[in-house]
């Protein structure tokens, strides 16, 4: 999934943190997953303690490839702000991901801290070819891959890392690939078209341009609001946006109404292409993270 540009205002604007006082916290699981099949997301939650501490880690995926979000909710940190500078590394052998993070408070008062944008279990460009496939225009790590891997690391500047040992994730990260495919048909999508796309919907315009600086919310500017705002656009065989939706959103209401709006003025596309090259409807998905840059 490609990312679009993160935006940014220039204010003023603290951020606290208190420095590691440990290497690294582990985490045991404590019960099973459970994987919610939502209507725009899958997620799979389980909790995990160290102590008296208890958390419960969450990967969110919306699309069938091998990229997720993670969120972490409980005894967190406690961050402030926003930053560049979150990594989060699949064990053993996964690759290293770096995001912006995002964190507050859940409605019952924990603490949540969240990847701004998707984490990969292992990165192509800097893993063995033999370790994807290809399906739907899309790059899928294969099962036995999955199975290989054991545990998180989390680890935001500053603080120290968090470890969950998950034990073998492959039957999770199945049923996360099932729901997946689930909702693209949930959403109108036919499996097998999907499945056999040669190529998905890419932008045939610069990207950069769709969500600008001047779009920021004008009350949020002077508020300092943040937020991380996905959406899917249902992309026709000419190319041309015929919906969008908002599938998730960290923010308020008129973050997710700049995103829509200037979505379906602005976004032009290349259609995704069947096996036999001809033109047909898909969606696209991706997130606008808005954010204020600090002085």
């Amino acid at each position: 999934m490609r990312a679009l540009p993160v935006l940014s205002v220039v204010i003023a604007m603290l951020a606290t943190a208190t420095p590691a006082k440990a290497a690294e916290q582990i985490f045991t699981p404590k019960g099973k997953w459970v994987v919610d099949y939502g209507a725009d997301q899958c997620r799979a939650a389980r909790e995990f303690v160290n102590g008296e501490k208890s958390v419960v880690l969450v990967l969110l995926r919306s699309e069938s490839d091998d990229g997720m979000r993670l969120q972490i909710v409980g005894d967190v940190p406690n961050i402030r702000g926003q930053n560049q500078n979150i990594t989060v590394t699949f064990l053993p052998n996964g690759t290293a991901s770096k995001s912006l993070y995002y964190a507050g408070e859940v409605d019952e008062g924990d603490g949540v801290v969240m990847t701004g944008s998707e984490v990969a279990l292992f990165h192509p460009s800097e893993s063995p070819a033999a370790y994807f496939t290809q399906m739907g225009g899309r790059t899928r790590l294969l099962p036995e891959m999955r199975d290989t891997l054991t545990g998180v690391t989390v680890k935001i500047q500053r603080y120290e890392a968090i470890t969950f040992q998950t034990g073998k994730m492959g039957p999770i990260l199945g049923a996360l690939e099932k729901c997946t495919d689930t909702l693209a048909v949930y959403w109108g999508f036919d499996d097998a078209t999907e499945k056999s796309l040669t190529k998905r919907p890419e932008p045939s315009n610069d990207a950069a341009t769709w969500i600008q600086p001047k779009d920021y919310p004008k009350q949020q500017v002077q508020t300092g609001g943040v937020a991380t705002i996905e959406f899917r656009l249902n992309v026709e065989t000419d190319g041309r946006v015929s919906e969008c939706f908002i599938t998730n959103k960290a923010g308020d209401a008129a973050f997710a109404k700049v995103v829509c709006d200037r979505m379906k003025e602005r976004a032009q596309f290349s259609p995704a292409l069947d096996k036999d090259g001809n033109p047909v409807r898909s969606f696209y998905i991706n997130r606008v993270n808005f954010i204020m840059k600090p002085m």
